[in-house]
């Protein structure tokens, strides 16, 4: 991202989270990098936050660059929930919700240039901002209904009950 920031000007980066148990070294390597980027008074580390809600307010769009460790990206679905688009590694739980070009943006793991140009797309275009994260948020209230989920367990009951299981 720091590629994008010159041409820029109001981007700014949030961090948000904390590092895996074991892997806290990974915050201060962060930490000194935004420190000697030149651009430590627009990327922003905010380390774990109780209120994310706030978080998704003040974004536009979310960029996940997850290693594909958890099953399902709870970060990307409330992203997409509150109707902001996602660009993400295609991988994981991120690559199952996301539509590409539909609620945001898939890329290969670890090709950087695809993700800085994909940023790019979505930088100062409010339009395509708001179209994929409307469509975002339709998605995510289609998959997780409640209707939905009682017809899905409705239906795993039966084979269940008629010995289909598999």
């Amino acid at each position: 991202s720091l590629k994008l920031m010159p041409d820029y000007p109001k981007m700014h980066i949030l961090f948000s989270g904390n590092a895996y148990k074991g892997e806290e070294w990974r915050e201060g390597k962060l930490k000194k990098e935004i420190n000697e980027s030149g651009f430590s008074d627009r990327i922003h580390y905010l380390g774990f936050q109780k209120n994310i809600s706030k978080i998704y307010r003040t974004i536009d769009v979310l960029v996940s660059t997850s290693n594909g460790r958890e099953t399902f990206s709870l970060v990307v679905a409330e992203a997409m929930s509150c109707s902001k688009p996602v660009i993400s590694y295609n991988i994981g739980g991120p690559s199952e919700l996301i539509k590409d070009e539909e609620t945001g943006y898939l890329v290969r793991p670890g090709n950087i240039d695809d993700l800085f140009l994909k940023m790019s797309y979505i930088i100062n275009n409010t339009q395509l901002v708001n179209a994929l994260g409307q469509n975002g948020a339709n998605r995510i209230s289609s998959i997780f209904n409640v209707k939905r989920f009682i017809d899905s367990f409705d239906q795993l009951y039966e084979r269940i009950n008629n010995g289909r299981y598999e």
